[in-house]
């Protein structure tokens, strides 16, 4: 396009908006609304990036593109298109760097489903790509936006008043490492973005400093034609789950990596991966940690560095700079990096569990405290209707609570709870409630919270068979979760079983169809 004679029309396009084609032609994709806490930071960091492009002698060309802002759809229908958004971006990702002549792209990503959609998408196109945070938000106050959600029900308990909670939301809130910024720090983990900018804040200098430095690596990568498959590989997502366990990132990560691994077809890369990994990799971040604590202690580096020093890296994975990742590593630790010496625990933060309720895997925290539980179900088919349950007082200690045909097909789209754990846990609970679901729990909830059941009850998991009282086991030790029923009547039940209908149109019906199990990182059947 840029000198065959019948490419001419074109020319005209770009040079009569100035826009030199002597040089990298570099979109930056840009996913942030004013909806984003970080929009009136915004243009500093838009600034920053196409100053480092032009620094290294780059055209840059900003994108608008599709985004979702988790927080304003949870706890409502809105959130069963989270998901099913990671793949439309994905698509968005492929349609904007192949329709038009750009020779490398900034991805800038503002939550787990952009960070994971644009994965997707540039691994699609393979061009080279660089990935950009827009950062943390280090608040006024120490609590988090899952603070709130469990003031909800502590003034329900009546152990906090509704002026306090009146006055928690008058406040800035920290952000905390959660499915909002977990996939941010995998990115870095994974090699694809310019140390320490995964979990800065977007206020201040920092930020448009490493805004300059990503500008100007992505015009380095496109001369040098390194490409997200060339660092992408199987290592790199071993080293990224690693990561992940250590740092006690949300379990909705590994469903993005998992469909990383599906992406670049990364063999025998599965749950039981994820699990060998997590049994000998200790925890080194503490549960709920802030963005602005976890980057003050060293961010991604220093884990990344800990994990090493205890042999559990792949230090030859290579990084953006075509690198091996003990090089980023041995810099790191030359400019003042300092890894974590202190375990918090021997094993990783996460746990597989298998039983007749969940015989394809589920996802589960590893709890510090209590490792078993046997309660009476209550069963519910909607976060709604748990949350119905829950407000009326319906909920005993003593309880599973089971939520179902929240799963990726069954949902659809698979949404993330954040309503109803936060209310177990803020009505004080949380040491005597279950919860078992085949949707996705929110990355601050802690408890004995059971994710991801697979096979979902849409397509006849045997979550769709539990009844009102029936008792179920949770063993976190032997990896179980059990409906405790005889096997003769737990058949008889399946033969009478009809999954209930999925209610919708349009693009939740079309994602219904097509997904795959979240053991394959719920992505689309269809091949790219």
């Amino acid at each position: 396009m840029k000198t065959t004679l019948h490419h001419a029309p074109q020319r005209t396009y770009f040079t009569a908006k100035r826009i030199s084609l002597d040089k990298p032609l570099i979109a930056i994709l840009n996913p942030i609304s004013e909806l984003d806490l970080s929009f009136i930071y915004f243009n500093k960091i838009l600034e920053g990036l196409k100053a480092g492009i032009i620094e290294g002698g780059g055209e840059p060309i900003v994108v608008n593109m599709p985004s979702i802002y988790p927080h304003a759809q949870f706890g409502h229908a809105g959130g069963k298109f989270s998901l099913p958004m990671r793949e439309v971006i994905a698509d968005n990702v492929e349609a904007a760097l192949s329709a038009f002549a750009y020779d490398g792209a900034v991805l800038i990503t503002n939550s787990d489903i952009v960070s994971a959609g644009f994965m997707l998408g540039a691994l699609r196109i393979n061009t080279p790509a660089i990935f950009f945070n827009v950062g943390a938000l280090y608040g006024e106050k120490k609590e988090s936006l899952y603070d709130i959600y469990k003031g909800v029900g502590k003034v329900s308990a009546g152990s906090l008043s509704l002026d306090n909670l009146k006055k928690l939301e008058e406040l800035t809130p920290s952000d905390i490492i959660d499915s909002n910024h977990a996939m941010a720090l995998v990115i870095e983990a994974l090699g694809l973005c310019v140390t320490n900018s995964s979990s800065s804040s977007f206020e201040g200098i920092e930020k448009v400093s490493l805004a300059r430095e990503t500008g100007r690596a992505i015009v380095r990568m496109i001369k040098d034609d390194i490409t997200p498959r060339m660092i992408l590989k199987r290592e790199s997502i071993l080293n990224a789950i690693t990561f992940a366990v250590s740092a006690g990132l949300p379990l909705d990560t590994y469903i993005h990596l998992l469909a990383f691994a599906n992406a670049i077809e990364a063999a025998k890369l599965d749950l039981n991966t994820i699990q060998t990994i997590s049994d000998k990799t200790p925890v080194l971040v503490k549960e709920g940690t802030r963005v602005d604590e976890f980057h003050a202690l060293g961010s991604v580096m220093a884990v990344l560095l800990s994990l090493k020093e205890r042999g559990l890296l792949d230090t030859n994975a290579l990084t953006y700079q075509n690198t091996p990742l003990i090089e980023s590593l041995e810099k790191a630790f030359d400019n003042g990096f300092n890894k974590i010496d202190e375990s918090l625990s021997n094993a990783g933060s996460v746990v597989i569990m298998r039983g007749n309720l969940a015989e394809d895997g589920a996802f589960i925290k590893r709890q510090q405290t209590s490792q078993t539980f046997s309660g009476k179900a209550k069963v519910y088919d909607s976060e709604e209707d748990a949350l119905a349950a829950i407000n009326a007082g319906q909920i005993k200690k003593g309880t599973v609570v089971v939520v179902r045909y929240e799963g990726p097909a069954g949902g659809p789209g698979m949404r993330e709870l954040v309503a109803l754990p936060a209310l177990i846990e803020g009505m004080g609970l949380a040491d005597g409630v279950a919860l078992i679901t085949d949707g996705r729990v929110n990355g601050a909830s802690n408890g004995m919270f059971i994710s991801s059941v697979m096979p979902e009850a849409y397509r006849d998991g045997k979550i769709a068979l539990v009844k009102d009282g029936d008792k179920i086991d949770i063993d976190l030790i032997k990896q179980k979760v059990q409906l405790d029923i005889p096997s003769k009547e737990l058949s008889q039940r399946g033969k009478k079983h009809k999954p209930k209908d999925i209610l919708t149109t349009g693009m939740l019906l079309r994602y219904s169809k097509l997904v795959t199990s979240a053991q394959d990182g719920c992505t689309y059947r269809k091949k790219f």
